[in-house]
């Protein structure tokens, strides 16, 4: 007996739907899928066409998942979970190797993405899947991941046998190098009241806030320079690399940019730890020699001597 096919909704407008759940930004979302906000924009309006309901709420700024919308991202995390287990599977009859690894979505673009492609080099028959995840903690069985970056609060005082800490989390104060003159320096804290700063406008760290820095350095009774807020790292990052200001960026997510030499610290910080990066594999792992080799470039890739080449 034939079966009427299943009406579902296309592939991109999920796929839009779901990089945007994740990051609550459309313009994020636009970063990640190479698309602009319009066509980001778009494509959610044609998804919420389909189900004649509203996926998100607008807020200034981002945007906030609705019920219906909870519901179906847990529908398309299991979907998208399931076909990359099947394309897993026909990749490895193919003789290639797929390599499942979950991150941040922050995490995976500023830091693992640069640096993948020097591992890959030594192994390619290996085809790495990214599972960019802002919530929630790796399924090693479900979604076949091989390898994980975490974060916990902290300084963890001991690991478990299939796990490793990766580097620190804290803050970092970040410009172009072109943004220092010689009317205009940023030499010392006190030079930051001639420029123009940036933060991320979330809920963060208090120190990735301005105000914390100026009372920090005894500035907050001088005149408040311009403060300029953003939505999301990737902006600030751009702002930043284009000369626009010093940014307070997570330091981790700023390191590749700094050592090419796109941004740099103008000033040794004092900044507080915040948390701690940790990779994490399937204990069946211990004896893949592809998911240990791996392990082992992230952690000499973490290390302060590391350049990005």
């Amino acid at each position: 007996m034939s079966t009427r096919p299943r009406r579902l909704p296309p592939l991109d407008e999920l796929r839009a739907f779901e990089a945007v759940a994740r990051h609550l930004s459309f313009a994020a979302a636009a970063d990640e899928l190479n698309l602009t906000p319009s066509a980001i924009s778009h494509r959610i309006r044609r998804l919420e066409e389909h189900f004649r309901i509203r996926l998100f709420r607008r807020l200034s700024p981002g945007v906030a998942l609705t019920e219906e919308g909870r519901i179906l991202l847990s529908g398309v995390e299991a979907g998208f979970g399931r076909l990359a287990q099947a394309s897993k599977r026909v990749r490895s009859r193919s003789g290639r190797r797929s390599l499942t690894i979950f991150a941040r979505p922050s995490f995976a673009t500023y830091w693992l993405t640069p640096r993948l492609a020097a591992f890959l080099d030594g192994f390619p028959e290996v085809e790495p899947l990214i599972l960019g995840q802002q919530e929630g903690e790796p399924n090693f069985d479900g979604d076949g991941v091989d390898i994980a970056v975490t974060k916990v609060s902290g300084t963890p005082k001991s690991v478990a046998a299939n796990e490793a800490v990766l580097l620190q989390e804290s803050v970092a104060m970040v410009c172009s190098p072109r943004l220092p003159t010689n009317e205009r320096p940023l030499s010392e804290p006190r030079h930051l009241l001639q420029h123009i700063l940036i933060q991320i406008d979330q809920d963060l760290a208090d120190c990735f806030d301005w105000d914390w820095w100026m009372e920090r350095y005894g500035l907050s009774e001088e005149k408040r320079p311009r403060v300029v807020s953003v939505s999301h790292t990737a902006s600030a990052m751009e702002a930043a690399r284009g000369g626009q200001g010093v940014a307070l960026i997570n330091a981790a997510l700023a390191s590749y940019d700094i050592a090419a030499g796109t941004l740099m610290r103008p000033f040794p910080e004092d900044a507080p730890i915040l948390g701690t990066y940790v990779l994490r594999w399937p204990e069946s792992a211990a004896g893949d020699e592809v998911v240990m080799a791996l392990k082992d470039f992230l952690i000499a890739a973490a290390t302060p001597t590391s350049h990005p080449g």
